[in-house]
């Protein structure tokens, strides 16, 4: 292997030191390395206030100004967490804006900083905004798998709101995709979450979804169920009157679906009015392509091409390209021939194109990740290496240590053994195998009679004693003898006499070098 010889020094200058992504070395002649450090997190505290409060106040020339000051000095500081935090207010600015590509990018970017901070809740939060801007752009798919990737990051935490956000949104993502058991599915999920929440808007909303899916599945009664359980919550649609206006717009288009025809068109003008006073352009579309669909049920063709051509003229203004297609789609179904055609031929372009920019998305969103990922790996390899050599270094020093330590330890004891042994063999070698063995005097002398009787009745009448003692004597020292010494087996008469040699040869060998 081949090392970096100034790596090596660096990692010898910081040798029990842990390597950090956080570690900065900074050099200045007129300040210290700790009033550097002081100044530049005070910067990082005051550039991440100011975001805050220009983001919040709109100020978009110091918000801009200052997140690239912010994301040049954390990234300079390596403040992985702060740097996450820049990313993401770039990210939400540029996904209030419409700027998909650019929203993703920040999104992702800080994504993967709480990842490496180990930030799972953080790090699952983004990962929603991110489904949310791939279920925007029609990338079902790929909304599907980062929901499921955010409900494995979120799994441990207990904000229902978050977790329920997810759910919502793949509720909205299998709708789209024509699959309505499993849409309903998660929208039940996520309005059962939403009780435990304490904003009750949430279960509200929850509730109005349900009641929309099934209004689209042409369920009308279960619809109609579901927005007369919002409506009960009077006191908070008070203060909410764009959501009151949802809510009261779609059950008044599910009543006309199962066949009601009474009072319709006032009720859909009532609602019109509370969101025109609002300047709720995306409500008013929904409302204008609803009210040119009873107009032309109920044979007031102007009428209903002027609220359809309303719906897609705002749409247009919009961006809102779902409901400019519906508003087509309704036209060309108004007009009679050319313009119909001509209409419906501006339908199939626009769809089309749609199609075709979710898949430019798709593809981008794939280039983001591979390059974003691919830097990380390249700055992950190098801080490895740099790891790797610094644990040669330590390694090899440590190794050197514990030789040193072993070597020193091991003559220690060997001259205390050597020690410890003299003493031993000047007492003798039945005082010798005594103590090694911790024996009393009547194991010596029965192991002395066993070494050359071999029956127990020789053995008793030697020592005189019963059989019955010698079995005693003879498990008495077998007991003894095994706590300092390891025997394969049974300790038998034979083994007993191997022993006793062996330890006497030895004795006989030390006393001769004594």
């Amino acid at each position: 292997m081949k090392i970096n010889l100034s790596l090596l020094f660096l990692c010898c200058l910081n040798l029990f030191k842990p390597i950090s992504t956080d570690n900065t070395f900074i050099f200045n002649f007129n300040l210290s390395l700790s009033e550097i450090k002081q100044s530049d997190s005070t910067r990082v505290v005051f550039l991440k206030k100011s975001i805050k409060e220009s983001y919040k106040n709109k100020n978009w020339e110091i918000f801009h100004k200052k997140r690239f000051e912010q994301i040049e000095l954390t990234t300079k500081l390596k403040d992985s967490l702060n740097l996450a935090k820049t990313y993401e207010y770039s990210g939400a600015f540029f996904d209030n804006n419409n700027q998909v590509d650019s929203a993703y990018f920040y999104y992702y970017k800080s994504f993967k900083l709480y990842d490496n901070l180990k930030d799972s809740i953080k790090a699952g939060r983004i990962l929603i905004n991110l489904a949310i801007l791939q279920k925007n752009v029609r990338d079902y798919k790929g909304s599907e798998n980062t929901s499921f990737k955010a409900l494995e990051y979120l799994n441990k935490s207990d904000n229902a709101r978050r977790t329920s956000s997810i759910y919502n949104n793949l509720g909205v993502v299998y709708n789209e995709q024509g699959d309505i058991v499993n849409s309903i599915k998660y929208h039940q999920r996520a309005l059962e979450l939403r009780r435990e929440i304490e904003n009750p808007l949430y279960f509200i909303h929850s509730l109005n979804n349900l009641g929309k899916l099934y209004k689209d599945d042409r369920q009308y009664d279960k619809a109609i169920n579901f927005f007369d359980r919002a409506l009960q919550f009077k006191e908070i649609l008070k203060t909410r009157p764009l959501t009151f206006a949802t809510i009261i717009d779609n059950k008044t288009h599910a009543l006309f679906k199962k066949g009601k025809k009474d009072k319709i068109i006032e009720k859909s003008l009532e609602t019109l009015e509370i969101r025109e006073s609002e300047n709720d352009k995306e409500g008013v579309i929904i409302n204008c392509i609803h009210l040119a669909e009873y107009y032309s049920v109920f044979g007031y063709k102007e009428k209903s091409i002027e609220y359809a051509e309303k719906a897609e003229k705002i749409s247009l203004e919009v961006k809102n390209i779902r409901d400019y297609l519906a508003s087509l789609e309704l036209v060309s179904n108004l007009y009679d021939s050319p313009k119909a055609q001509d209409h419906f031929k501006k339908y199939i372009r626009v769809r089309d194109s749609i199609d075709k920019a979710a898949v430019g998305y798709k593809n981008q969103f794939d280039r983001i990740r591979f390059e974003t990922d691919e830097k990380n790996r390249t700055i992950e390899i190098q801080l490895q290496e740099i790891e790797k050599n610094r644990i040669i270094i330590i390694s090899i020093t440590i190794g050197l240590l514990c030789i040193s330590v072993f070597l020193i330890s091991h003559f220690i004891k060997k001259k205390k053994k050597r020690k410890k042994l003299q003493t031993k063999l000047e007492k003798g070698f039945e005082q010798y195998i005594k103590e090694k063995y911790f024996l009393s005097n009547q194991n010596i002398e029965f192991w002395k009679i066993w070494v050359i009787e071999h029956g127990q009745i020789q053995i008793s009448e030697k020592l005189f004693i019963t059989v019955n003692a010698v079995k005693s004597r003879r498990r008495s020292l077998r007991d003894k003898i095994l706590r300092v010494e390891e025997i394969d087996g049974d300790f038998d008469q034979a083994k007993a006499i191997i022993l006793y040699n062996k330890e006497l040869e030895f004795y006989k060998k030390y006393s001769i070098v004594k």
